[in-house]
């Protein structure tokens, strides 16, 4: 289910690599060293869930009092392949990203997520906005309100044309 809503939620997935030409450098938008206390608290969510050998490093924006959380999880490390299908799991890491940031003042804008699910490179990233990872986590949206606003990345593991088979069959 969580990953269906992913694949459905990714429709603009192949116009990324265009919008990501357009958008500035990582180089022009963080700033300064990794945040080590705000790493250990968002790593410690994953922990938290049974995830253990989660990557996680809290990067400050530059030109803001935010950060952005990068995690990284291989599920050749963590044993995660349930991750994709467990709605439980979901919310546990989603309560946990929110409680983290709020009773920890971790300034956290938003979280983008590697999930590398396999030796051949295939990855899935997703990134959310921290306000839409709050409502979520307090009730305020669903599911599918919330993957409406997480950027959804899975050109790695399918094809153009595969993606545009699941999206003739989708429409059905």
């Amino acid at each position: 289910m969580f990953l269906s809503c992913l694949v459905v939620g990714g429709l603009g997935l192949f116009a990324g690599p265009l919008l990501r030409s357009l958008r500035p450098s990582a180089d022009e938008l963080y700033s300064g060293a990794p945040d080590p206390f705000a790493s250990a608290a968002i790593n410690q969510v994953f922990v938290d869930a049974g995830l253990p050998g989660v990557d996680t490093v809290v990067i400050p924006i530059k030109g803001h009092d935010g950060q952005l959380a990068v995690v990284t999880i291989d599920e050749s490390v963590t044993g995660a392949d349930s991750v994709a299908g467990d709605d439980a799991l979901f919310s546990q890491v989603i309560d946990g990203l929110s409680q983290a940031n709020k009773s920890q003042d971790l300034k956290i804008e938003r979280v983008s997520v590697f999930y590398d699910v396999g030796s051949n490179g295939q990855a899935i990233g997703m990134t959310a906005p921290q306000d839409a990872i709050d409502a979520y986590a307090a009730g305020q949206i669903s599911q599918s309100q919330f993957l409406a606003q997480v950027d959804v990345d899975i050109s790695s593991i399918i094809s153009y044309q595969d993606f545009m088979k699941l999206i003739q069959e989708a429409q059905k």
